[in-house]
Order: C-alpha cells, then sequence, then structure tokens
C-alpha cells in the first residue's frame, strides 16, 4: 500500500493500491512507534497494512498501519 496523504489533527493517512487506486484512511490504530516516527514526511510511501478484509465498495475494513518500508 502507498500513503498518498497525511493529516494533522486529527491524524489520518489516505490509502492508495500500487496502481494509483483510493482504497481507504487510517484515522485510528497508529501503533506508538509508527507516530514517534518521522513518517509523515511527504507522500507517498509505502507501507505494511493489515485489516479485516474488504468492503463491498472495494475499500479497506478497519485499516491499521504496521509497518513504515
Amino acid at each position: 500500500m502507498i500513503v498518498s496523504k497525511v493529516t494533522l489533527g486529527p491524524l489520518t493517512a489516505q490509502l492508495q493500491s500500487i496502481e494509483g487506486v483510493y482504497i481507504g484512511s487510517v484515522a485510528i490504530g497508529f501503533t506508538k512507534e509508527i507516530r514517534e516516527k518521522p513518517l509523515f514526511g511527504i507522500p507517498p510511501f509505502k507501507t505494511k497494512v493489515k485489516s479485516r478484509g474488504w468492503t463491498s465498495g472495494g475499500k479497506l475494513r478497519l485499516p491499521q498501519i504496521v509497518e513504515i518500508k
């Protein structure tokens, strides 16, 4: 996955597939390590994301950023 945009207040990361298709956003579930990294520099950057599957609309269900690559 690729983080295409980050907003602060509240902290939100928009996710895209490698092909550039919007597939959801992460607003909760950032670990302390992820929040403390200077990760939210300049998008786009790759991440490892886990989720509870896909919605009927083709978006990730409850995505969480697990790792920044």
